[in-house]
């Protein structure tokens, strides 16, 4: 029983925010293999996305309140939430997300799109961690591109340099 809850504890968090009760129920039977967190707009979202820190958020984008252009645009200007990838169920391109899928989407689809977006995100953390100097020295990932061949992302590199700065001006205490 301790087995499973270790297991269950190191799968992917994801959040979902959806409105639609249906595509909740579809959208969770296609991922049996991740944890899932349900926001109903995108108001409740980004609270929920603040307090949890998914893994990784797929969001509508016709919601009451908060609509998912604006919930991504809130994510990326976020710190907390700014690294989070993020899927946009639209047929609708728009600028914050990481990939959009059309609705109605295809499972396989989505599982493909959340896999690489996770593995990126692992790579990212490896990059940091190793750009912070806090990298073991022997890893089990692959090498990392340059940060700028990926992704650009203003908050997260200010994040790091203010984070480095603190330690380095606290490193005695």
């Amino acid at each position: 029983e301790m087995d499973e809850e270790i297991q269950r504890k190191e799968k992917p968090l994801i959040l979902l925010v959806e409105d639609n009760a249906d595509v909740v129920a579809y959208t969770a039977s296609c991922l049996p293999d991740y944890r899932l967190a349900v926001g109903q707009d995108g108001r409740e979202g980004f609270e929920i996305a603040s307090e949890i820190i998914p893994d990784l958020i797929i969001t509508d984008v016709m919601m009451p309140f908060v609509d998912g252009f604006e919930l991504c645009r809130q994510l990326r200007h976020d710190e907390r939430t700014s690294h989070i990838p993020i899927i946009l169920l639209t047929a609708k391109a728009e600028k914050g997300a990481d990939a959009y899928l059309e609705k109605p989407f295809n499972r396989e689809e989505l599982l493909v799109r959340i896999k690489k977006l996770l593995e990126l995100r692992k790579n990212l953390q490896q990059f940091y961690l190793k750009k912070a100097g806090l990298q073991n020295e022997v890893s089990t990932t692959e090498p990392v591109a340059p940060v700028e061949e990926r992704h650009e992302n203003k908050t997260e590199d200010d994040f790091v340099r203010r984070v480095r700065e603190a330690v380095e001006t606290h490193v005695a205490d």
